[in-house]
């Protein structure tokens, strides 16, 4: 943990760094977060003192107290020092460092400490709770050293509670943030009261924005103690979208610009929810220029070209568009054996919104899985020496490369037949489903039971805290820089009775770290219904089956021996209108573009 720390703190310098062309300071902003770490640490300390009481009730109490102190700082903390708001609270699973694959980070922080807090037995758990207070006490000490450089312009504020906002929706709402003692909705009415606190400090906050905050909070503290009947479709679509709307029209009344910087949530999007609202180059590299049409329509060409392969199978052999990308088998055929390839045909539509690719993560852009695949013998098998003489042979294909590519003397080449063929793919971002729609503002995109199935996506059956919304992936908002994997136990077959553990090992083949053995990417859900096989294995034929291997909680749930699994092994309890509202929904997530 000492190596945790130091980096933290290095981290918190390079961050300061960073951020310091900002001009000019806007010191009440900065005096209000250094005021709210100075109530954390001494919320913090309370909390210490209590310890020597044997009283849970008065730990519980302070718990509640410390947290909320947190979440009023907590959208600052994550803009500027997202290392250390995850060892503040982050899950409380093991993590590898990025740095050093060896180095396993153990888990700290509140929700470490809730996860002893609401267990089954608080006897004996001072030593525990103690440890945690420690750590964060030692994060706040390390953020107090540093908010004296913090530089936060009109811009900034607007993007922080932003960010903040959209934190409080797809990890907040989804008990992500809080998930033993499920307070996710009475926390969210303290993130809004921090937006609420930096903007009238910024002395930009109309009552126009105060009047939906004040909406957004009412309708919480209404069923803020019941995290599995709050009605979370009707407050996201209605009073989160307006509120969204009321902050952009806010920004734009006060004449400040949008920040200016790479996100995968566009600055000046009104919300995340928005059309369009995230950028599929944002996951690229950042010195990719953007395709031009003809690019575009060169790598869809491509994409069906079967003369990239030796075998005569093109990317849409796999990723048939009817099927929403995807090939409709548990696992498709080699092309050099009369065998099936190692794993499941995921789908590419929205592929381009993810840092990492393949169920085993081991591709870390768009460009090198594309590489990947072509170079697979079993998979493409292909020749980029005798395409690239095939293309320069073709007439037309001759002109399509110079069309897209103008200013290479030589265009047909092997960088840009993969950058055409990744262009195609980044223009697949499939964001307008019912679900869309409904979230947008047509009230009649979503039938009653879907609304019901979506509620319980993000309460009681907790698909949210992995498959985060709006995107439905693993990638963690709201900054979505890093991809979850999650280890929850594969069957090797679809029968539960009598349960056999898949042997793929998954992410371990990228990290060699038994952290991540049978771990993979938590892929999107977003035309789940038009994808099936599921799983990396294709072991599960329909999603009634998905939901049921869910239900039971994983492997563990199921009987099996799984050290690692991040899935909760508790049943979930679902009874048959539950599973028939939660695929009901699901199929909302279809797209247009999967058709």
């Amino acid at each position: 943990m000492k190596i945790g720390i130091i980096l933290s703190f290095v981290l918190l310098l390079l961050a300061t760094s960073f951020m310091s062309f900002h001009s000019p300071e806007l010191p009440a902003v900065v005096d209000l977060y250094a005021s709210q770490l100075r109530d954390l640490d001494s919320t913090l300390t309370v909390f210490k003192q209590d310890l020597y009481e044997n009283d849970s009730t008065k730990w519980k109490q302070d718990f509640i107290d410390c947290r909320y102190r947190y979440k009023m700082i907590e959208p600052i903390v994550a803009y500027y020092y997202p290392y250390t708001e995850n060892r503040m609270n982050g899950p409380a699973v093991f993590e590898i460092e990025p740095s050093d694959f060896s180095e396993i980070n153990y888990p700290t922080g509140f929700q470490v400490m809730e996860e002893t807090l609401f267990g089954n037995d608080l006897e004996d758990k001072n030593a525990a709770i103690l440890k945690q207070l420690n750590y964060l006490i030692s994060y706040v000490h390390l953020l107090q050293q540093e908010y004296t450089h913090l530089n936060i312009t009109s811009d900034i504020a607007f993007d922080i509670c932003r960010t903040g906002l959209y934190a409080m929706i797809s990890k907040g709402l989804s008990g992500f943030d809080s998930p033993e003692a499920l307070y996710g909705i009475r926390e969210a009415t303290f993130t809004l009261n921090a937006v609420k606190l930096i903007l009238e400090r910024n002395k930009t906050i109309n009552d126009d924005l105060k009047h939906n905050i004040s909406l957004c909070l009412k309708e919480l503290y209404r069923d803020s103690s019941n995290f599995n009947h709050f009605d979370r479709a009707k407050f996201i679509s209605n009073d989160f979208s307006r509120l969204m709307k009321s902050l952009y029209q806010c920004q734009q009344y006060y004449k400040i610009p949008f920040a200016n910087k790479r996100a995968a949530v566009k600055t000046n999007a009104e919300s995340f929810l928005a059309a369009n609202a995230f950028d599929a180059y944002f996951f690229a590299n950042d010195t990719l220029p953007r395709a031009n049409a003809a690019e575009i329509q060169l790598g869809k060409r491509l994409f069906n070209e079967p003369a990239l392969s030796l075998g005569g199978r093109s990317c849409a052999s796999c990723h048939k568009s009817e099927k929403a990308y995807t090939d409709g088998l548990p696992k498709n055929t080699s092309l050099q054996r009369d065998e099936s390839i190692m794993r499941n045909t995921p789908t590419i539509i929205n592929a381009a919104l993810q840092p990492v690719l393949f169920y085993d993560v081991r591709a870390q852009s768009l460009e090198q899985q594309a590489h990947e695949v072509l170079q697979n013998k079993d998979e493409m098998n292909g020749s980029i020496e005798k395409a690239i003489a095939f293309f320069n042979m073709d007439k037309n294909y001759a002109a399509f490369f110079r069309q897209a590519f103008p200013n290479d003397a030589s265009p047909v080449n092997q960088k840009n037949i993969i950058a055409a063929i990744v262009s195609f793919e980044r223009s697949l971002i499939g964001m307008n489903s019912r679900f869309d729609q409904y979230m947008r503002g047509n009230a009649t995109a979503m039938n009653a039971l879907e609304i019901k199935g979506f509620n319980l996506f993000m309460s009681k059956a907790k698909c949210g805290t992995c498959h985060y919304m709006p995107l439905f992936n693993g990638v963690v908002p709201p900054f979505y820089r890093k991809e979850d994997t999650e280890t929850i136990g594969v069957t090797a077959n679809a029968d539960q009775t009598h349960p056999v553990l898949d042997n793929d090992p998954g992410a371990y083949n990228y990290y060699h770290n038994n952290v991540k053995r049978h771990a993979f990417k938590t892929p999107t859900l977003r035309n789940v219904a038009l994808t099936a096989p599921y799983m990396h294995n294709g072991a599960f034929v329909n999603l009634d089956q998905v939901i049921e291997f869910y239900n039971n909680g994983g492997a563990a749930g199921l009987g099996l021996k799984l050290d690692n699994q991040t899935l909760p092994a508790e049943h979930l309890h679902l009874d048959t209108n539950e599973k028939k509202a939660l695929i009901a929904f699901l199929r909302t997530l279809n797209d247009t573009q999967a058709n």
